[in-house]
């Protein structure tokens, strides 16, 4: 399972790094949970099938969309599609 983990966490972090220039940092133990998520889900088949899925709050979901697109405010639809392609890419990586 630990191998599991780091497979998927290192391609969270290529594909947050390579698109969104962003990186993944180690959470504050005070950190508390968004009041409000958002879920992007891609399925995949072949020799092994599942899902993957990205929850994030409202804050880390704009901030890809902010980076790809240069913008300083983006729409929920822009931050919901940068949300999808991450785990898109992600999805491809692992």
């Amino acid at each position: 399972m630990i191998d599991s983990v780091n497979i998927m966490t290192g391609a969270l972090a290529q594909a947050l790094e390579t698109m969104a220039f962003m990186e993944i940092m180690s959470i504050e133990e005070d950190a508390s949970a968004p009041d409000e998520t958002f879920c992007a889900e891609i399925s995949f088949n072949g020799p092994q099938q599942g899902s993957i899925q990205i929850v994030a709050g409202r804050r880390f979901a704009e901030t890809p969309a902010e980076n790809i697109r240069a913008l300083d405010e983006v729409t929920e639809a822009e931050f919901r599609d940068a949300l999808k392609e991450l785990a898109t890419v992600t999805c491809g990586l692992i």
